[in-house]
């Protein structure tokens, strides 16, 4: 089962992360945006099938839109119920 979400990158976070990344500092924000985009596509997997959880699961990341200002986050797993 699979699941994709679209993030899209603001122009003044972009600044901000490259200059942290000059810095020497970890991108946070963007670390945040990511881990949330990621449960947000786990989430509608479970929903959509019926499930409680994801198994073996799978993220791929693509570029997209114009200028690549977009992400793309697909998520694909084996959805189970526990009980």
């Amino acid at each position: 089962m699979s699941r994709e979400a679209i993030i899209s990158a603001n122009i003044f976070r972009n600044l901000f992360t490259v200059v942290r990344d000059i810095a020497g500092s970890q991108a946070s924000s963007y670390e945040k945006i990511l881990n949330d985009t990621r449960d947000f596509a786990v989430r509608g997997i479970t929903a959509t099938y019926g499930a409680n959880t994801v198994v073996s699961i799978n993220f791929d990341y693509e570029a997209v839109g114009d200028k690549s200002r977009m992400l793309l986050v697909t998520a694909s797993g084996t959805t189970v119920v526990v009980e």
